[in-house]
């Protein structure tokens, strides 16, 4: 059996440092329940690497085990989203989270970061991450003169905004193993990574001549209704997709937004919304009434067609022809067809609500209202979802030169 020498670190700490069979010495202590070991070539170097290790448990910052020192960022990312995946939808984060973080997650941060050791993962690495993600090739697209877009080949470039996403991702990892306290990094290096610098593309809305363009060109389009309740009151997709028939009544003139359509896995559910401005009262404008009477009769001749094959699960005001909920890729080519073929520009059907801010805004509404129409939690969004329409900047001048202009009489 091999002689080992032993040597007690420090009085009291209750760790150990020996020269094992190869003379290699090794200084371990328990900490927290773990038993960790260090290295050295002499017991002096043994000692200092153990010293180091109490320090760190009396200050309270983190102990690397053997496993800690091997755990790869892949390692870690798997068991993050293994943790969010036990609680995603049931009281933890939004699934609609979960699939972000998926997402970015395999296509982007994995195959950057994933071989590197989580200890050793530097803002170098993360910002070759982000280098790396401009580098890479996207596919080029081309709009059709239906307004349907095809891809057309490929092209460098990916763009800042799935590079900063990215970050945000990674960040979000590395700030829970270092909340955890056990991985054993008590840094998170993400945050020391500035995001690129981005533009938010411009959004241009409808004007109001365009609206009423696109309004006679989309009467008798089974997605008319839809369309039309956006345009009239500035819901989100998701809220006019999840809407519950319970909470519309025609008659009146009265919407209750309460729920919205998601999707996770290929599996749609309906949820209830986050915020209690989200959760709001609407009077429906009476412009929009037909065209949510017609798409009734639509509903109407859908059940009548596929009879007990037609079932809508959820309760919803607008679906499929089999009662289903309306697949969004479908509304948005829609959309870009009736777009096309009343000669107006592309548009993304998220732009329907910008043109409702912009309307109120434009007609002097206050910013109460127009925050409660669109349901947002506080004001900071209304620079985002407002946009001037042309002439704007004219009424301004006119304004100016009634006040300032010299009098003709």
């Amino acid at each position: 059996m091999a002689n080992l020498r032993r040597a007690r670190a420090r009085s009291g700490t209750g760790s150990v440092i020996f020269e094992d069979a190869k003379k290699l010495w090794k200084g371990r202590i328990r900490i927290d329940g773990k038993v960790v070991t260090y290295y050295g070539k002499t017991q002096a170097e043994a000692a200092e690497k153990l010293d180091d290790a109490i320090k760190k448990a009396e200050d309270g910052r983190p102990i690397a085990t053997a496993h800690d020192r091997k755990r790869t960022v892949g390692e870690w990312l798997t068991e993050w989203l293994e943790g969010h995946r036990a609680t995603a939808g049931k009281g933890g984060i939004e699934l609609s989270t979960l699939s972000f973080y998926e997402s970015y997650v395999h296509h982007h941060v994995l195959p950057a970061l994933g071989d590197i050791k989580l200890m050793r993962l530097t803002p170098k690495d993360v910002r070759g991450m982000m280098t790396g993600i401009l580098g890479k090739e996207r596919p080029m697209e081309r709009q059709r003169a239906d307004g349907r877009v095809v891809r057309t080949g490929g092209r460098p470039g990916g763009t800042p905004y799935v590079a900063n996403k990215s970050l945000i991702v990674l960040r979000a990892a590395l700030a829970q193993a270092v909340t955890d306290g056990d991985k054993g990094i008590s840094r998170n290096v993400a945050k020391d990574v500035k995001p690129l610098k981005w533009e938010e593309p411009e959004v241009e809305p409808l004007t109001r001549e365009e609206a009423l363009r696109f309004l006679e060109a989309v009467k008798g389009d089974r997605f008319e209704g839809l369309a039309v309740l956006v345009l009239a009151t500035g819901l989100r997709e998701q809220e006019a997709l999840g809407l519950l028939a319970e909470n519309i009544d025609l008659e009146n003139r009265w919407l209750r937004v309460r729920t919205a359509l998601s999707k996770h896995e290929g599996r749609y559910f309906v949820k209830g919304l986050k915020t209690k401005q989200s959760r709001r009262e609407l009077r429906i404008p009476e412009f929009a009434v037909p065209a949510l009477e017609r798409w009734l009769d639509i509903q109407k001749a859908d059940k009548e067609k596929h009879g007990d094959k037609w079932s809508n699960e959820f309760g919803l005001f607008f679906t499929n022809q089999t009662g289903g909920p309306l697949n969004a890729t479908h509304v948005v080519k829609s959309f870009q067809q009736v777009l096309a073929g009343a000669g107006l520009g592309r548009k993304r059907f998220y732009d329907l609500r910008h043109g409702v801010a912009s309307y109120l805004n434009a007609e002097g509404h206050q910013y109460r209202q127009i925050q409660a129409q669109l349901g947002w939690s506080n004001l900071s969004m209304l620079p985002r979802y407002t946009h001037l329409f042309p002439g704007d900047q004219d009424r301004v001048a006119v304004t100016l030169d009634n006040l300032f202009a010299p009098s003709k009489n």
